[in-house]
């Protein structure tokens, strides 16, 4: 099988920690999302959005992981596709959480 390249590149990636407030567990996340975004959850510890609300190529990606009952880390990838700023991502993350019902932890966003 020939290496393929895949267009348009990935542009960034970033990693975020959170702690669970409102939402108890991945469960509580994944039903606040469900009507707006596409979910898949391929491990118990793990589930991967992407929002419904994107039309044409998904411009970006969640990962959200577990790692303890008190919280994990978010994982979220653009693509090529991505007009986002770094200052403009770091701003939606937080409303991101506030609507998933977790909380940053501050000193995962610079």
């Amino acid at each position: 099988m020939k290496n393929s390249v895949v267009h348009p590149p990935l542009k960034r990636a970033l990693i975020f920690q959170f702690k669970y407030e409102e939402a108890k567990n991945l469960e509580d996340i994944r039903k606040r999302f469900e009507k707006w975004y596409c979910i898949l959850k391929p491990r118990e510890d793990l589930i991967v959005m992407r929002s419904l609300a994107e039309e044409g190529p998904t411009r970006v990606i969640f990962l959200i992981s577990e790692k303890s009952e008190e919280g994990g880390e978010i994982i979220l990838v653009e693509t090529g596709d991505s007009w986002y700023t770094y200052e403009k991502i770091v701003s939606l993350i937080r409303i991101f959480c506030k609507n998933a019902g977790i909380k940053l932890k501050e000193s995962t966003v610079s």
